[in-house]
């Protein structure tokens, strides 16, 4: 009895042993990204354990790199009210923290569609968009609201200033610019007209405010997709319901961070909790991988 008593305590030292071993510091300096891509080729991922990262010694007074980072979401647009099975036995089912779209967003990269109903997340598919509903309330018992992402065709930069890593630019606006329809992100809080759904006009007003006057009329903001669409209303802007929004993710086991487009990055720095904050991703920093283990 001694001896398997022996040998399971020998089996949790060594595994304790081993996990601290493989959170492994790294005292070159370098960016963000390169520290992303390192972790990833040696098998593991940036460390993000802010508590445990001030509790280390090897990095002495300096600042480290983690693995948290700020991005935008992909563009969103809203696709209308549908009668959905949300049951935990239907596909495609998944729990999300606090309904966060983001984190349902980041789950269902392989679909168009996603639809989020207290905290669970469900990938959408085609087949599933059969029955749709009233917008207002859009609360029966299967009825939720279904969005689509994987937005295409969205400018750059706008006429406005507006540009890709611009984060005061969440909202998507059509205007009719060479007999084209042309997409562009914008500021929220600029008045552009809109179109609901069901045809429905309004002045000039904010996105916010267009999309609670759609959804008073029982309908949505307009999302165009051919020329016609809205060529057919002059060269004014027209706010559409497509939006962005920043958040904050940890890099995960499942790439080399080319596409993760940071636009800030965390860093922290020993024994000081005031020294905690985002910083341009292009400085040079060192970093802790840890290798070998999922979050």
């Amino acid at each position: 009895m001694e001896n398997i008593l022996s040998l399971i305590y020998t089996l949790f030292a060594f595994c304790y042993c081993r996990e601290e071993h493989n959170i492994t510091f790294h005292e070159s300096k370098t960016t963000w990204d390169e520290a992303v891509r390192y972790c990833s080729d040696s098998g593991g991922v940036l460390y993000s354990d802010e508590a445990d990262i001030r509790n280390k010694t090897e990095y002495g007074d300096d600042e480290v790199w983690t693995g948290k980072y700020k991005a935008f979401t992909p563009w969103a647009i809203t696709l209308g009210c549908y009668r959905i099975n949300f049951d935990d036995n239907s596909r495609n089912i998944f729990s999300v923290q606090h309904s966060e779209q983001p984190e349902c967003q980041k789950i269902c990269t392989w679909t168009d569609f996603f639809a989020i109903k207290g905290r669970k997340c469900k990938c959408v598919q085609r087949d599933e968009l059969q029955i749709k509903d009233r917008i207002r309330p859009c609360n029966c018992t299967t009825c939720v609201t279904v969005l689509r992402h994987g937005i295409a065709n969205i400018r750059e930069e706008s006429e406005t200033g507006c540009s890709a890593k611009n984060t005061n630019c969440l909202c998507v606006a059509a205007t009719c610019e060479f007999k084209k329809l042309t997409l562009t992100p914008e500021i929220c809080s600029n008045d552009y007209k809109s179109i609901c759904d069901n045809n429905i006009t309004l002045h000039p007003a904010k996105q916010i405010e267009a999309k609670t006057f759609c959804y008073n009329q029982n309908s949505i903001l307009r999302w165009y997709t051919t020329d016609k669409d809205i060529c057919d209303h002059g060269v004014a802007q027209h706010w559409t319901s497509g939006r962005r929004s920043v958040h904050e993710y940890i890099v995960q086991h499942n790439g080399d961070g080319s596409d993760l487009n940071p636009l800030q990055c965390f860093r922290v720095k020993k024994d000081n909790n005031d020294e905690s904050y985002y910083a341009d991703c292009d400085k040079f920093f060192p970093f802790f991988c840890k290798i070998g283990f999922k979050y």
